[in-house]
């Protein structure tokens, strides 16, 4: 099990897994570097709006390779299928499919890269919740107040959408890792 510290829009997290220490660091360069064009674009969006976009940016390339990979598949298929498939064909079809397949990991680790991003902004968002009980047992009630009451339902609205949209993307993924090992 290998271990490493990332550093991702100005915060560390620790990385913990079977994937090479460089892979790691990879990994969470792209997704800081993902991140950060999105919140440059727009300066105004909340961290977790940039991690949302950023999800829906990373996951819309994953969906990308699955039905690049799923082309080539029903490629490789009718090649095999036809008796006049010529050898070298073949081959260059398989050694596409390993590379989209390793295109499909890094995708994977970048969605488990992301879910924890999640729970740490929703971490945040608990802290926020604090300060909010904080400000209601004081009976200060003000602007200010109101504007983080909306500001955390919007945020817990986004987190949980969020969160969908991590599980559908995971279980996306399951579903053509199934269909890459069952052939």
């Amino acid at each position: 099990m290998n271990k490493t510290v990332v550093k991702i829009q100005g915060s560390e997290y620790q990385m913990v897994g079977d994937t090479p220490v460089e892979k790691m660091h990879k990994i969470a360069e792209y997704v800081d570097s993902e991140m950060n064009m999105i919140a440059e674009a727009n300066s105004k969006l909340s961290t977790s709006a940039v991690a949302i976009l950023t999800s829906l940016n990373i996951a819309d390339l994953l969906f990308e390779c699955s039905e690049e990979n799923e082309r080539l598949l029903a490629q490789v298929k009718e090649i095999s299928e036809n008796s006049s498939c010529d050898e070298k064909k073949y081959s260059e079809l398989e050694d596409i499919i390993s590379q989209n397949r390793i295109e499909l990991e890094k995708k994977n680790a970048e969605i488990s890269n992301l879910e924890i991003r999640m729970q740490e902004l929703m971490g945040i968002i608990n802290d926020k919740k604090k300060e909010i009980l904080e400000l209601k047992n004081s009976d200060k009630k003000s602007e200010a107040f109101i504007e983080l009451e909306k500001k955390l339902a919007e945020a817990e609205k986004k987190a949980e959408e969020s969160e969908k949209l991590a599980s559908e993307f995971q279980n996306r993924a399951y579903e053509i890792q199934m269909k890459y090992e069952a052939k």
